[in-house]
């Protein structure tokens, strides 16, 4: 297997010249896209084909398509109880559950929501980031395996647990807060494809989906960024909140070197 995933070299899109397409078509999935691209510390461009995030790999329609991205590591963000109800196993490539919520969001926490989306938002990742701290230390830690890598890491819908880490993957990149913004916010453009999806094949789920609230399924940029803006607000800096997670300078430079041009 090579080292460098097969993914399709960046293309312009049809609704502007300045955006990229980064979208992986893989059957059964809808928010599967490459973290390449993205200009990071010193004016390094983070590596196509590295380092990809997902909505659930279990419900590829393909799973050997994975194998034939290059991919060698797959990081399942999801609970234990969803782990265990299906995940991605492809002869080759390790898979490593990593959750970093222990049950998914209850309905319940929703008060206010409505008002102010992007805050409810922000105060669900900062305790995503507080309850999952070991996990994103871990996530780095594999990130520094230049063997381990391409490597796709996946939650449910690909949004929130999955939008924390790829953030958290971005800055310390070095990718800036508006680049970070626009790559969760893509979210937005496959969500009713996804939700679509989830009622013809998982009609059960998309029953408990359709009593949450709206928010659960919204990705305003300003959520992402308000996370960042609380992480340095509690920590001083994003960085010091990796390092409370474990995540040494050693680690993170290996980081850097295994995932910018």
């Amino acid at each position: 297997m090579t080292a460098t995933a097969s993914v399709p070299p960046p293309r312009t899109c049809s609704s502007g010249p300045d955006q990229i397409q980064r979208h992986v078509v893989a059957s059964g999935v809808h928010n599967f896209r490459d973290l390449g691209g993205y200009v990071g510390a010193g004016g390094r461009a983070v590596r196509w084909g590295r380092v990809l995030r997902a909505d659930g790999l279990h419900r590829l329609a393909h799973p050997a398509r994975l194998t034939e991205l290059g991919v060698r590591t797959v990081l399942d963000l999801r609970t234990e109880g969803e782990f265990d109800a299906g995940h991605c196993a492809v002869d080759g490539i390790e898979v490593v559950h990593l959750p970093v919520l222990r049950t998914p969001w209850d309905p319940s926490i929703s008060g206010g929501a409505a008002d102010d989306v992007a805050a409810f938002l922000r105060d669900r990742y900062l305790e995503m980031a507080d309850e999952g701290a070991d996990a994103i230390g871990e996530v780095f830690g594999v990130l520094s395996v230049r063997d381990r890598l391409p490597l796709v890491f996946h939650c449910s819908a690909g949004k929130d647990r999955t939008g924390v880490v790829a953030a958290l993957i971005l800055h310390a990149l070095g990718v800036d807060d508006e680049q970070i913004a626009a790559d969760y916010h893509l979210t937005a453009a496959v969500m009713g494809a996804f939700t679509e999806a989830l009622r013809r094949r998982e009609p059960e789920v998309a029953e408990q989906m359709a009593l949450q609230p709206p928010a659960f399924l919204e990705s305003p940029p300003e959520a992402i960024v308000g996370f960042l803006d609380g992480l340095r607000d509690r920590h001083g800096s994003v960085l010091s909140f990796l390092a409370a997670c474990g995540v040494t300078a050693q680690t993170l430079d290996a980081v850097r070197s295994n995932l910018l041009d």
